[in-house]
């Protein structure tokens, strides 16, 4: 045997090994000297037998490396988290720069037509740049943005002006999309959405949305790190890693980064707190161990649900089935005895099996619902060895409906590569029809070729093939069901044998901890070869999960658990002993007692829209940085026929840094603007401390925009700081309380790093001012009613206004302030009205120099193309650079010398009509 320098990898087979992952690197160059430094057992000299083995190794490294480039990726193999933040800032600064070079262009359907000032005086019939400008944006649509474009373009549609616009931004989606789906991602999963359903509007707003996602790095980067960690682990899965003879369940790569991530949640929850109104604060993970996030809680109250179903199947005289549904074998890499390859693997993924199995699910539904079966019970969703998802089910029903739901399940189970059971029917009456014309055919000209009798169509003899899935399964026998155990397994609960509770336990604790209810392990796993610990492998099942992002468990049937859940949060010391919905369940659901809450829900088959108890929400109003709504807030429970709720969120929480800062602007708030029913107050949010940080922004959004109707309402109800009821003053605040707003709002507003000029806000001659500022701002607060806000927020509301108790509370700071801030009576009214005066005679001028840099950041980049270009702020016309071409629409005309005066008086009118109705309302 040669060793030495001749067992080194060849600079090819490196080549390839240095582009593999970390961890399948290592493997490579392990199974290149173990394959090479042996001889081959070919007749020749020991250098041709070495040089044979060399081959060999290579051709391993081939097939190893070729095996994984076909699982796509986003982005390198071995990419760090600081090379994944770059390249996501890379993708976003592309699209962002592309989005602002064609938003460019389509800032010209939003402007008029360059016209210099002098042309409109003049009278000039047309501008005759505007043509040129019109033309080249039809080229970069024709050219970049729009496949529809095109289409037209070649068949001879007609494009006028009118259409540009439409045909510019649905174009300028659909190649961003192309884009995004060459670079390796896909579009559907991060931006699809349900178009049947929405209108021509809410796709248009839809598409703004995605539009500013490609601009945020933060959208790239949890995209890359996501689909970087599913695209390792399924390289690790197609090249054998992941097999119960190697690496159960997920890869030890994948395990290490999923141990690092909960070390780092860890770190997160104990170093972020949660404070209320009361004072009472709580880390995150004081708030996680008693939440679902804890594994025993999670399982105590999945049990508690299924035993609650089993209780009610009892009583009702429901049978149960235990179904296990698992994919095709060409979604399983490797098979689980021998660890070898599957010849029939086609590359799926977990994510793709999960998907399969859905679609699966989708169908059997629909056929229960046609044949009116009603089920009901959970599923749990287990890895195979080898990663790939199946599904275990408890499900009950009623006992004459056990036989046709076992034969809807397994013809739908089974549809897919039916061939490698032994099925050979066919899905169709039309396809039974055409393989009896194809084989009446084939035996025809067999039968032609050697002088016997042709067959017509009915002479056929009876085949397998010659019926349908669905005739073959309503006759199936007991030996068609066995023989599809692989697929589909169907077992009868039997009642006297113990509960149906204990068909599921095992697998229930398999995917969460591993553990009993006393803490004690299950036993072994049998997807192992060596029966590992379940309480080990569990770790490596919840990594799975996570990875691919699979739901592990779901509940069929039944009422929501999230009413359960908020049911439980009410304080049963105020539940009074009437005979209304909400009190009853709750006091089931406080009990533990899932089967006595369910009936008094109205059961397992009333539908969700008709239970007596609903979620109660409210609309935040509110968007994220991306423009999109944000999910209405839960605040307890509600019976829609009689109005009666109950609120089951009551405390306004602030998340607070370790170090004592806070981590967020605004709190989180839990209270009701309903009407007042016998179970449930207003309840009013106290008044913010100064010297928050959303306190400071309120004042601060208060001062950049004015509002009349704020003097107008000071002024009417007398809102002034000599006229208020003078409960606090200077010496009521104190010297820490001045120097905290003072910190917290001026020195955080200018932005002050010089500790000589903070030390000069603190002399006491500024504290005083400050004290009195707090002094009529508390005053002022007081006096303000629920109605004067009421009354602020519906002037200034544009449309419908939002009367919730926060708004109330919000606006009420909005006035103290901004009342707490004012001069004398009569000087605040002069200065108010002069300033109003100001910024109405300023307008035409500020618009006018809107226009002007608009024109000036669009024309210059057209000069070239279209031979405009800017001089002294005003367009110039190069006439030898404009070419002649066809004019597709006239563009507007200018207007006269006379029209341009008659337009400005009545602008002018306006402006005065318009001020005379401010001063009327400020009187």
């Amino acid at each position: 045997m040669l060793t030495g320098s001749y067992c080194l990898p060849t600079a090819q087979a490196q080549s390839l090994i240095n582009r593999m992952p970390n961890a399948l690197r290592s493997f490579a160059a392990r199974k290149w000297d173990k394959i090479a430094s042996r001889e081959s057992q070919d007749w020749g000299y020991p250098s041709q037998r070495h040089a044979q083995s060399v081959k060999e190794a290579e051709r391993f490294i081939s097939d190893l490396y070729q095996k994984m480039q076909r699982v796509p990726l986003p982005c390198p193999v071995n990419c760090t988290d600081d090379e994944i933040k770059d390249l996501a800032a890379k993708y976003a600064g592309e699209y962002e720069a592309l989005i602002k070079k064609y938003q460019q262009i389509a800032d010209l359907f939003q402007l008029s037509p360059p016209v210099t000032l002098a042309q409109r005086l003049s009278g000039e019939s047309q501008h005759r740049g505007y043509n040129a400008v019109i033309d080249f944006v039809r080229q970069m649509v024709s050219k970049e943005a729009d496949s529809f474009a095109r289409r037209a373009s070649n068949t001879g549609l007609f494009i006028g002006e009118h259409h540009l616009e439409e045909i510019y931004r649905l174009g300028f989606y659909r190649t961003l999309l192309e884009r995004i789906k060459h670079a390796g991602f896909d579009p559907e999963a991060m931006f699809g959405f349900n178009r049947e359903n929405l209108s021509k509007e809410e796709i248009a707003a839809l598409q703004q949305v995605h539009l500013k996602k490609m601009c945020d790095p933060m959208f790239w980067r949890r995209w890359l790190r996501k689909l970087q960690s599913r695209g390792l682990e399924n390289i690790y899965r197609s090249v054998g890693f992941v097999s119960a003879r190697k690496q159960l369940y997920v890869s030890n790569d994948s395990l290490a980064r999923y141990r690092r991530s909960r070390a780092r949640n860890k770190a997160l929850l104990q170093s972020v707190s949660l404070i209320n109104e009361l004072g009472q604060q709580f880390t995150l993970e004081e708030l996680s161990a008693v939440s679902n996030s804890n594994p025993a809680i999670r399982r105590a109250e999945l049990m508690v649900r299924i035993a609650g179903f089993e209780y009610i199947a009892v009583n009702l005289g429901h049978a149960g089935e235990f179904v296990t549904l698992t994919c095709p074998s060409r979604f399983h890499p490797r098979h689980h005895q021998t660890g070898a390859e599957n010849k029939k693997y086609d590359g799926s993924t977990p994510v793709q099996a999960i998907q399969y199995l859905g679609a699966v699910w989708a169908k059997i539904r629909s056929a229960l619902k046609r044949a009116a079966i009603t089920i009901y019970g959970f599923r749990v969703t287990e890895p195979h060895h080898d990663g790939t998802p199946h599904w275990h089910c408890l499900l009950f029903m009623a006992k004459d409906h056990v036989d046709r739901f076992r034969r809807i399940v397994a013809r739908y189970a089974c549809a897919d590569s039916r061939r490698e059971l032994g099925l050979y029917y066919q899905d169709t009456q039309k396809a039974v029809i055409e393989k009896q014309r194809a084989d009446r055919i084939k035996y025809n000209q067999y039968a032609q070729a050697n002088g016997l009798k042709p067959r017509c169509q009915f002479d056929l003899p009876d085949k397998p093939s010659y019926q349908t899935a669905a005739a073959y399964w309503d006759a199936a026998q007991y030996s068609e069901f066995a023989a599809v155990k692989s697929r589909i397994d169907f077992t009868a609960i039997n009642w006297n044998k113990g509960t149906a509770a204990g068909y599921i336990a095992k697998y229930i604790a398999k995917n969460i901890d591993g553990k009993t209810v006393t803490g004690a392990s299950i036993g072994g796993d049998n997807e192992s070869n060596d029966l590992s610990n379940a309480i080990e492998t569990a770790e490596r099942v919840a990594c799975w999960a996570s990875v691919h992002g699979i739901r592990q468990f779901q509940q069929i049937g039944g009422p929501p658990v999230t009413i359960w859940r908020e049911l439980r949060r009410l304080d049963k010391k105020e539940l009074t002993a009437t005979d209304d919905y909400i009190v009853r369940a709750a006091l089931a659901a406080d009990a533990g007692d899932w089967g006595r809450f369910t009936q008094i829900m109205g059961g397992v088959e009333i539908k969700r829209k008709d239970r007596p108890v609903q979620l109660y929400k409210e609309k935040t109003e509110l968007l994220n940085k991306y423009g999109e709504e944000r999910p209405a807030l839960i605040y307890g429970v509600i019976e829609p026929e009689t109005g009666l709720f109950k609120i089951s969120r009551l405390h306004d929480w602030e998340v607070v840094l370790k170090k004592g800062g806070y981590a967020a602007a605004w709190t989180w708030t839990c209270v009701n603007n309903c009407t007042k029913s016998n179970f449930s107050d207003l309840k009013t949010k106290p008044d913010l401390p100064l010297n928050s940080k959303s306190e400071f922004i309120h004042n601060k959004l208060f001062e950049a925009k004015p509002f009349v109707s704020d003097i107008y309402l000071v002024k009417k109800y007398n809102l002034y700081a000599h006229t208020v009821n003078q409960r606090y003053t200077v010496d009521n605040i104190s010297d820490k309380e001045a120097k905290k707003y003072i910190t917290n709002s001026v020195v955080l507003a200018a932005g002050y790093k010089d500790p000589g000029k903070i030390a000069e806000l603190m002399q006491p001659d500024n504290l005083r001012k400050i004290k009195v500022f707090l002094a009529n701002y508390k005053n002022i607060r007081l006096a303000i009613s629920d109605d004067i806000a009421i009354e602020s927020i519906r002037y200034k509301a544009f449309g419908k206004p939002s009367l919730r108790a926060r708004n109330i509370i919000k606006e009420k700071n909005y006035l103290a302030l901004y009342a707490a801030g004012l001069l004398p009576e009569g000087q605040a009214e002069l200065q108010v009205r002069a300033q109003l005066a100001a910024i109405e005679a300023d307008k035409p001028r500020l618009a006018y120099n809107e226009y002007l840099k608009q024109l000036d950041s669009i024309t210059p980049p057209l000069s070239r193309y279209t031979g405009i270009g800017i001089q002294d702020k005003e367009p110039v016309i190069k006439v030898s650079n404009v070419k002649k071409r066809k004019r597709w629409l006239p563009g507007p005309k200018p207007l006269t010398t006379d029209e341009l005066i008659a337009q400005s008086e009545q602008d002018l009118l306006a402006v005065q009509n318009w001020l005379a109705d401010l001063a009327e309302l400020a009187a």
